[in-house]
């Protein structure tokens, strides 16, 4: 059996058994990446990979979102700036969904993150 052969079947065996009703939490292999929906992941744009080593998905800690951006910025500084303002907080245009949901509709930094929540960080785009 060749690798992408047995890649294939590990994320049907993963498919079915969520279909079953016994999926487990941990770490699942998806085309390409493995990701660890015990954690919440992040999104982040293609243009801003650069501050976070060139990844697009990251696995980051917190119980709130205020923490989960406090954890990404610790781990990657670069991208501080280019996130939050000079009080902490996101800048005007970056949009932060839970679960496709905007923080600014939800309690803002304080929204509760659960483990296996998808953030997405998406930046306005303008001009003219």
């Amino acid at each position: 059996m060749k690798l992408w052969e047995s890649e294939a079947q590990t994320l049907s065996n993963a498919q079915n058994a969520r279909e079953r009703g016994n999926f487990k939490p941990g770490l699942h292999l998806q085309p390409d990446i493995w990701y660890d929906n015990r954690m919440p992941s992040l999104r982040i744009p293609d243009l801003m990979k650069y501050y976070v080593a060139g990844q697009t998905d990251l696995a980051l800690e917190g119980a709130t979102m205020a923490e989960v951006l406090n954890d990404l910025v610790t781990r990657y500084p670069a991208i501080k700036a280019h996130i939050l303002d000079a009080h902490g907080k996101p800048r005007r245009y970056i949009n932060l969904f839970v679960n496709h949901a905007n923080i600014r509709d939800l309690n803002g930094l304080e929204t509760v993150i659960q483990a296996g929540d998808k953030i997405v960080l998406l930046p306005s785009i303008s001009g003219g």
